[in-house]
């Protein structure tokens, strides 16, 4: 009998076929987003579906999962990040906020994981894109009060808005008006907010792909400002605001690529930018401080050599020729021009905004400036949430640590905007602080990018998914704050309300009659007179403020003042009236 030998050599390694191991992703993959669609579809019905429609809708979210995941395994690196969609699955009740910010991040970290397949750029792409397509269907449709119509008269006639005059934003608004192919005026030069601030969204994540080499980070900055409810608000309409930001974030990455390149031809355009920023709206002029620190902070030797100067020099007085605008167009006669300008004296008047000038550090006592800082807070809560603040807070001491110049260039503007703003005495402070928005979602993408960087070369796996965890989150932050805005944005898409009142006010009004307006009424009823040529026989004057005059004695005065020549209608009603021998009857939106 032979006794049994054991074998010599050991046995074979249990090898891990990449074929079937390929397929159990697919399949996982196929399954959550299959899953995950059916649940946003079946969630999304107006009715409850019929329980015989359950398993087609099950099978056909199946086999719409298959198809993404056949797509991603097709023209992605990994699709991985898809089963993020799981989340939602499981999540125990049903939320529109949290499927649609879980989407959200799992995009991004699937953009994340497969950014080296793609061209370079595409993150500002998206970014543009993404910001034409949110814009565009919120967009506002036509005519609007206030500021708003002023700008969509001035622009569409060649005229010259209230002071500093707009004179850049004028022009561009009128080849607006000649160019876009969609709507009224009014409409394109909404449109046009539309274009000007889905370019600061991709200049914003150009900026932050450059410095720190993120896409995801890129993404999440211009997704922090881009749904950030003013910033949304000023993409929508006709306003200064929208080119305002645009000058910010341009100057910002001029400024930043000068610094890593130290070219002189980047140099006299960001010294150009500069000099348009400040002819479009002087308050950018004392952003001139951050900017010149950081500048001679990165070269020291430029105040040792004045011939340097002279091209950035030439570049800004060379950018203040748009200003000339004001007086060429107020001597030609501008069909809407309220103060003309007649002098030098007129000219800097009207530039400097110098009637607004007793506005500007007004409150600056210790209880106001504490009352304003809570203000601010308050203001800054609701614009970005608590937790993009928490970030781009340790973002901003992350920046300071890798490079203390950026930071005194970046958080300078921030800084300084804030201080302007929140000691101007103006009920837009909201508006005012736009800069410093742009400004935080920077700081905000650069600290991200720079924790990004630092979780992904960690020697364990684990880093790469706190890196996407990170964004994931931060991602759903700025999504949330989209998607409490979204309501709103629509319904205004669909509101044109404003035109209604100011064209049935008009039609019909006695013949010759004097409308007392406020400025909030006075614009759009020029913009009817003015483009579309309506009652031209109809006189619509502005009541404004006379200083301590109480502001229903002036109504009352102006009221006197025109009664027994014409007709008068006031879109006013005060509470003096009531004391008046006067009868007021019921008129539209206005009284008669």
């Amino acid at each position: 009998m032979l006794a049994s030998h054991s074998p010599t050599h050991p046995p074979a390694p249990v090898t891990v076929h990449p074929v079937r191991s390929a397929r159990w992703s697919l399949l996982a993959q196929a399954l959550v987003v299959g899953l995950y669609l059916g649940r946003v579809v079946a969630e999304t019905a107006v009715q409850p579906w019929p329980l015989a429609w359950l398993l087609p809708l099950v099978a056909g979210g199946l086999v719409a999962g298959l198809a993404v995941s056949l797509l991603a395994e097709r023209y992605l690196a990994t699709g991985l990040p898809l089963l993020l969609l799981g989340a939602y699955v499981l999540w125990p009740v049903a939320s529109a906020t949290w499927a649609i910010g879980i989407l959200a991040a799992a995009l991004i970290v699937l953009l994340m994981a497969n950014a080296r397949a793609l061209p370079t750029p595409w993150p500002e792409a998206l970014a543009v894109g993404g910001g034409l397509l949110l814009y565009g269907s919120t967009v506002s449709p036509g005519l609007l009060p206030a500021d708003s119509g002023e700008f969509q008269l001035v622009a569409t006639v060649l005229g010259i808005a209230h002071p500093p005059g707009y004179p850049l934003y004028t022009m561009v608004g009128r080849l607006a008006t000649l160019l876009v192919p969609l709507g009224d005026p009014a409409l394109r030069l909404n449109l046009l907010s539309v274009l000007l601030s889905a370019l600061t969204l991709g200049v914003v994540a150009h900026t932050v792909r450059r410095r720190t080499g993120s896409a995801a980070a890129a993404l999440v900055a211009a997704g922090a400002l881009g749904f950030s409810a003013t910033f949304w608000a000023q993409a929508t309409t006709a306003n200064i605001r929208a080119l305002t930001g645009l000058f910010v974030a341009l100057l910002v990455a001029l400024a930043l690529r000068w610094g890593e390149e130290r070219s002189p031809r980047l140099l006299w355009i960001l010294a150009g930018v500069f000099g348009l920023a400040v002819g479009h709206h002087s308050s950018l002029a004392p952003l001139g401080l951050p900017l010149a620190g950081y500048v001679l902070w990165r070269e020291p030797t430029l105040l040792r050599r004045p011939r340097r100067w002279v091209a950035p020099l030439a570049a800004l007085a060379a950018s203040f020729a748009v200003l000339l605008y004001l007086p060429v167009r107020s001597l030609w006669g501008a069909p809407f021009d309220p103060e003309p300008i007649r002098s030098l004296a007129d000219m800097a008047q009207h530039v400097l905004a110098l009637g607004f000038r007793g506005d500007m550090f007004y409150f600056r006592t210790l209880p106001a400036l504490a009352a304003r800082t809570a203000v601010w807070a308050q203001i800054m809560r609701l614009e970005f949430g608590l937790p993009l603040l928490v970030a781009a807070g340790l973002a901003a001491v992350a920046v300071a640590r890798r490079d203390r110049r950026a930071a005194l260039l970046v958080g300078g503007i921030l800084g300084v905007n804030t201080v302007l703003a929140v000691t101007y005495r103006a009920p837009q402070t909201v508006e005012y602080l736009l800069p410093s928005y742009v400004a935080l979602a920077v700081l905000l993408g650069e600290g991200l990018g720079l924790a990004v960087a630092a979780l992904g070369d960690h020697a364990h796996g684990w880093g790469r998914w706190g890196a996407g965890i990170l964004v994931a989150v931060l991602a759903v932050a700025a999504v949330g704050n989209g998607w409490a805005n979204w309501p709103s944005f629509r319904t205004l898409h669909r509101d044109d309300a404003t035109r209604q009142a100011a064209e049935s006010l008009l039609r019909d009004a006695p013949p010759g009659a004097l409308v007392l307006a406020n400025w909030h009424h006075a614009t759009p009823l020029w913009y009817l007179q003015e483009v579309d040529g309506l009652r031209e026989d109809v006189e619509v004057v502005y009541v404004y403020p006379e200083g301590a005059t109480p502001n229903e004695e002036v109504w009352l005065r102006r009221i006197d003042e025109a009664l027994d020549e014409r007709p008068v209608i006031v879109t006013n009603r005060f509470y003096a009236y009531e004391g008046a021998d006067l009868r007021f009857v019921p008129y539209h939106d206005a009284w008669l």
